[in-house]
């Protein structure tokens, strides 16, 4: 399914420091849910690290919804070298050890947090799993202001208090969104889309989700997973990020 929208190569270069521009295609045309009905999970609050590349935090905006913070974390191999794990990293079965690794074995000073992205982000259940909406924030257009374009959708898999993965929907090319009549409605506007128009168009994407939730075509083929940051290693990873937000 090919969005209408605007520009997606255009979109692209805007957030193009966003570490979701990976999956930039798979994107949904929709939102999952409705932020105003939605319950956060408490269990996803806190600060985690995404696939060993990035710092996330799931902070509550209230209730309902998170403010999600994204940063990418990078080492700096001109001033401490390469960041390629010794022997003892390889052996390492999960992204957050080998991280945690490199980063005692080089030193904090020589890894950097950048390239921050903001997200709103809630839930919504269907066919009897949990699903999760992503809402691009932090930029602006100047013909449709903060009007959102696009939303990425995944399906939520808990696997313990400290670990979980989300699995992103394939919106591009899951064959189930194709010809969807209520999508074809917002082919030809502009955001922000009309209120009826998105929401029946919402609810014609989620019945087809909630009619194929094991289908693994429905889905992008690897999980982002995600690891709780350990308390003895709090301080080192929210120094990163106050750096990268201005915070002495």
């Amino acid at each position: 399914m090919q969005p209408k929208y605007r520009s997606l190569t255009g979109m692209a270069i805007a957030i193009v420091s966003m570490p979701v521009i990976l999956g930039l295609l798979a994107c949904l045309p929709v939102p999952l849910g409705d932020p105003e009905k939605s319950r956060i999970d408490p269990d996803l609050s806190g600060m985690w690290i995404w696939n060993g590349e990035s710092i996330v935090l799931m902070e509550p905006f209230d209730k309902r919804s998170w403010l999600v913070t994204m940063a990418n974390l990078i080492n700096d191999v001109d001033e401490c070298g390469s960041d390629e794990g010794s022997d003892e990293d390889d052996e390492e079965d999960d992204y957050y050890t080998s991280l945690v690794n490199r980063i005692e074995r080089l030193g904090a000073s020589c890894f950097t947090a950048d390239a921050v992205s903001l997200f709103k982000a809630w839930r919504v259940r269907l066919g009897g799993e949990w699903f999760m909406t992503w809402e691009v924030k932090g930029h602006y257009d100047d013909e449709y202001g903060f009007a959102s374009e696009f939303w990425y959708g995944f399906r939520i898999d808990k696997s313990g208090s400290d670990e979980f993965s989300l699995w992103m929907i394939d919106g591009e090319s899951y064959e189930g969104f194709d010809d969807l009549d209520k999508l074809e409605l917002l082919k030809d506007m502009d955001p922000p889309y009309d209120p009826r128009a998105l929401k029946k168009a919402r609810r014609a994407v989620e019945r087809v989700i909630a009619r194929n939730v094991d289908d693994e075509e429905l889905y992008d083929d690897s999980p982002w997973v995600f690891h709780r940051v350990e308390p003895e290693h709090h301080d080192m990873f929210e120094s990163f990020l106050d750096d990268v937000v201005g915070i002495e």
